[in-house]
Parts: structure tokens; sequence; C-alpha cells
């Protein structure tokens, strides 16, 4: 802070500088006086104190009047109030100074938020404001610092002979998209929204925001979180060139997704998420293989029998049976082929025969008649044949240009798509820093790994530039997906690692009630099983006594009893199992951690859904969570 200047900035982040002045008067959170009314009040109150005199009414305007009862009592008076009120100025009586700045800092963590800016409340983080006045991420740390002192005080020991100072510093990291780009949508959505819903609504619209602007802005989101992070972090060491222990991260909603991104993406150069297009398309000039045809099914000349083969004339016809003496008289008739397979009994007669070769012309013609009806039969066959061979080549074209299109349409929309993906594909910038932790906070990074082609999630998958991740979620957090069923589907049927609370049980009083109910119900399933045991067998050898048969000769075992009896349902008695690791990204502990509800919300959880998402701000365990894994692998 430039007390000259009256001006405050960050000292570890880069932020416009902000106007601070003293402290001003005020009577409530909510009603607090101007500067001009302040300097007013503070020359009344430097005349009072250079002349002793004082009662002195001093008057601000508005029907509002200050009486200056003494140096250390104010009283104000406005019309319409029936009882006056108390001015105070400055700060109360037990204001914090808070830490010692020259202190050295064991740990460091960087907390980054996601592309739209946080609004955290004000009064929900624990300070003294209105319940409508709402913050930056600079103030949601300032609470986490907060809550960071106390609990060190509380849950840690710091001894003599420990290097550990018990401090963690934690800093924003502020990058900020487009922000008149943000307000541009901003203003739009809240234009297109309806008036009903207004807390749903609200919360959809800073969370639609957020997952477009990270989707769509991606290149930029990653260079600018990668810039800010590594521009935070050379302040820090330039301030505390001493400093030598572990940078960790914390990621909250789509910052935690940047930076699990930007962090995968660490030795691995021009990472892509997306798969590599199918060699076996081609481009948009690719032609279809042309149809190999078999030739016999080609147009040809129709090979008739040897029988019918040859050409017949009316003059080879005629002297082949000995009639060549009646062709001029049929040429003079006009007599053809056709014409002659036509004659009949009454033709010949015209044509002076008598009976005998009447019937031989009449055998002949019965002959040549029936070897003109074999052939065009023959030839008609033949014609069918060849056109139902050409309907079949028509459809083999058909299909052959069809098959053609639709491979020219896929290798085009194949085309598209890669130059879609080279147009999203992402060159993620060089973070030299080594991390220790990451702590995923309300991140869906499980829902984003889900979404990519190429995205593979195994044991063996590490983050080469970080040791662990942590990812956190609030139970009812409407934007928090697990991790660890990508890696190991058996991993639904086992419920995330509990983080504890910062009491020093660890549970909360509801939970500390289910706990106990749990156990008495086994002590109570323990006393009837060891009851039903001996019962079983006291009347087993009574029933021998009298009968000489016992309870196993009419099939029944006393162990299949106890059994039946002290059956129960063990999946409420399940471990959470938060020693074992499934990945690499862990390797020691458990990737998925829930944080546990308070009893309040246990009553809805729609109710308390909306609110969950920023309740990590102000959040003991979160914090107690984070260090106890930072002080934990010193």
């Amino acid at each position: 802070m430039d007390s000259r200047a009256c001006v405050q900035g960050g000292l570890h982040w880069v932020v416009p500088g902000t106007d601070c002045r003293e402290a001003l008067p005020f009577v409530s959170l909510s009603l607090s006086l101007s500067l001009s009314l302040s300097l007013s009040l503070s020359a009344a109150f430097q005349e009072c104190l250079s002349t002793n005199v004082w009662k002195r009414d001093v008057k601000l305007g508005n029907d509002v009047v200050v009486v200056l009862r003494n140096k250390l009592s104010y009283v104000l008076y406005q019309a319409g109030s029936p009882e006056p009120k108390i001015v105070k100025r400055g700060c109360e009586d037990n204001f914090d100074q808070g830490e010692d700045l020259a202190e050295p800092i064991d740990h460091l963590i960087l907390v980054v938020s996601g592309p739209v800016p946080e609004h955290p409340n004000l009064a929900r983080l624990g300070f003294r404001a209105s319940s409508d006045t709402v913050g930056s991420l600079v103030d949601a740390v300032d609470a986490m610092r907060y809550n960071r002192r106390e609990l060190i005080a509380s849950h840690f020991e710091m001894t003599t002979d420990s290097k550990s100072t018990g401090r963690v510093e934690l800093l924003p990291v502020i990058w900020q998209h487009d922000m008149a780009a943000v307000r541009d949508a901003t203003e739009i959505m809240n234009m297109l929204s309806l008036p009903t819903a207004v807390r749903i609504r609200h919360f959809l619209k800073e969370a639609l925001l957020d997952a477009v602007t990270y989707a769509v802005e991606r290149q930029a989101c990653v260079d600018k979180v990668a810039a800010a992070v590594a521009e935070t972090i050379h302040r820090f060491r330039a301030n505390n060139p001493a400093f030598t222990g572990s940078v960790n991260v914390m990621g909250h909603g789509l910052g935690g997704v940047a930076m699990f991104d930007l962090l995968a993406a660490q030795g691995q150069e021009n990472k892509t998420e997306v798969a590599a297009v199918d060699a076996a398309v081609v481009g948009d000039d690719a032609t279809p293989a042309p149809i190999e045809t078999d030739p016999s099914t080609e147009e040809e000349a129709v090979q008739l029998p040897a029988h019918l083969a040859d050409d017949v004339t009316l003059e080879a016809l005629l002297k082949e049976h000995e009639f060549e003496d009646l062709l001029p008289q049929l040429q003079e008739e006009g007599i053809d082929l056709e014409s002659f397979a036509q004659l009949n009994t009454t033709d010949m007669k015209d044509l002076g025969l008598n009976m005998g070769r009447r019937k031989k012309l009449e055998k002949v013609v019965e002959d040549f008649a029936q070897r003109q009806a074999q052939k065009e039969a023959y030839l008609e066959k033949a014609r069918q044949a060849a056109l139902v061979q050409q309907q079949e080549r028509a459809l083999q074209q058909r299909r052959a240009q069809a098959e053609a299109a639709e491979a020219k349409a896929k290798a085009a929309a194949a085309k598209l798509q890669q130059a879609q993906r080279e147009a999203h594909t992402v060159q993620f910038p060089v973070l030299e820093e080594q991390l220790a932790a990451l702590f995923l906070c309300g991140a869906p990074v499980g829902w984003a790994l889900a979404q990519r082609v190429a995205a593979d999630l195994t044991a063996e998958s590490r983050l080469k530039t970080c040791e662990r991740v942590y990812n956190v979620f609030h139970p009812y957090d409407p934007m928090a997906y697990r991790l660890e069923p990508l890696v190991d589907e058996t991993m639904v049927e086992l419920p995330p690692a509990q983080v504890a609370h910062a009491n020093r049980s660890g549970r909360r009083l509801h939970k500390e009630l289910q706990t106990y109910l749990r156990g008495a119900g086994r002590d109570l399933r323990q006393e009837l099983t060891s009851f039903a045991g001996s019962a079983v067998t006291s009347f087993s050898e009574a029933l021998r006594k009298r009968t000489g048969k016992g309870l196993e000769d009419y099939g029944v075992n006393a162990s299949n009893l106890k059994q039946l009896v002290s059956s129960t349902d063990t999946s409420m008695l399940a471990e959470d199992g938060s020693t074992r690791s499934v990945s690499q990204l862990n390797p020691e502990r458990r990737l998925d951690y829930m944080l546990q509800e308070a009893p309040t919300e246990a009553v809805s959880q729609s109710l308390f859904a909306l609110d969950a998402h920023t309740a990590y701000w102000n959040s003991e365990d979160i914090v107690l969570f984070m260090l106890e894994n930072v002080y934990g692998h010193e």
C-alpha cells in the first residue's frame, strides 16, 4: 500500500490499484458516511479537541445532525428516526492486525478460479458487510487465510525443534478473460432470462458462461492461466528469496479444469486430445474404383443353333423340295418367305397343283413355319436375357454411383472434422514450476475428460510436473464429478473418501449420530446372534432327550440360523478406502474426496445445491485438508 498516494494493490499478483483512505465513521454495516462528510466531522472533532468544548452539533445535510458529546462519543440524529444512533469511528476494538509478514513461509498454495471472475458473498465469508455485498477472489482468499491461521493454531503443534513456522501462504492467481465480452454476454443473458427461479437461473448463467468461455476460448484461457501462475510464482519468489517449501495449486470450477489440462500437457510435444482421422478415408478428389464386368455379359450377336442358324431363301427352299417350277408364279403373286409360311390348301389349288403335290407342299410349308416359330422363340428368349443383363448392369452402375457419392461425402465430412480439430487444437505453454499437489475443488475434470475422444485416464496416468492430485467436492455441488470411475469402473461401488471435519473428532454431529447408531446396531446383532446360538443348541438337546432326534436330524442347522440372524446390509459399514491408490495421479492415496455436508444442509439436497459450488471459499474443512496433505509430505 502506498500511503502517500492512497493507493493499494497486490504484492504478489497484478490487479488495478484501488483507493485507500482513512477509516470512515459508520453507523451500521449498511450506513457509512461519505468522505466529504467524514472530513467535515473530522474538522469539527479537531476543533472541539483543541478548544476542549464539546456537545457541539454538526449538520451533515438531509436533516442529519451529529452531536459530539466527547472525544469518545458521537451521536447521530436523523429526521424520521425515533432514536439516536451511535456513530463509530475506524475499526472495532478487537481488530486483528494479522500475522507477521516477516515470518518465514513453509509452503505456498495458489488459488485459481474459472474464466468468469468469482463474486463471493462477503457476509458469508465472515466479513463485516451487508447480506447482498459481493467481493472478489482476493476476498475469498483472505477468508481462507483467516481459517488457515485458526486451524494452524488449533490442529498443529509447532515445537521449538521443528523447522516449520506454521505459515502457509495462500495467493490468488488473477487472470481474467476478455471482460468486455463476458460483460456483454452477461447482459444479453440477463435480458433473455425469465424472472422466475432467480437463484437457479443465476447459477446456470454463471456455470454456462464459465463452460462456454473455456470451451470456445480454450487456447486463450490456458495461455492466460499459465502466464498468471508463472507471474505470481515469480513475484512470490522475488519477495521471498529464502523460500524452499512446496508449491501447490487449488483449482476451483473451470479453473481446476484449466490447471489439470495444463499440467497434463507438460512434457508432451504438440499434445492434442483428438484421435487422428482414419487413414483409409481419402480426400474430396477420390473416385470410386471401376466396376469389373464379365465380358460374356456384354451385348453381342445371338448365337443360334445349327439347324436354325442358316439363312434360307425362297428359291433355295423350293429347289430343295423340288418345287422350283413354282418360283416364277409365286414371285408373280408377290409371295415371300413370310407369306409362304401362311399358304393354305385353297392357295395351293389356285396355283394349279394336284393333290399329290399339294400334300408335299403343305408338309414343306408346315416344317418351314415350325422352323420359323422356333427361331422366333429362341430370339425372343435371347432378347429377354439381354434385357435382364442390361437392367443388372444399370443397377450395378447406380449402386456404384451411390457408393462413390457416399465415399465422397464421408471424405468431405472427415476433412471438415480434421479442419475443425486442427482449428481447436490447443498448444499448451510450458510451466516451469514443479508442483507438489493439485487440489481440485468443485472442478468438473471428470466431465471434461469424458467428453474428449482421446482422453484416456488409466492406473498409470500421472502428471509429470505434479506429484499428487486430489479431487475434492461438496456432495451437493452440481458442478462436481468423480475421477476414480474413469480409471477403474469398480470404483463406482466404493464411495469417495470422506474429508475430516475441522472439529476434534473429524465428524459432524449428524455423522457422529449415524456412526453411533450403526455401532449400536452391530452390538445388538451380535447379542442376538449369541442368544440365537445358545437357544438353538439348548432346544436341540432337549428335543433329542425326549424324541431321540435333534434339530440336525430334521435338516435344521444351528449355524444357518445364526447366519440368518446376523445377516445385515454391509453397504452402510463399508470403509471409504482412503489409503487405496487407484492411479499414479496420486500414488499413495485416493483421488476422490467428499466434504461432509452440514446438518442443516442434510435436510434438503436441492435447497442447498446452488450454494454448494461456492461453499469451498469459507470451508474450514477444505483448508484443513490442504494443510494436512501439504505438511504430511514434508
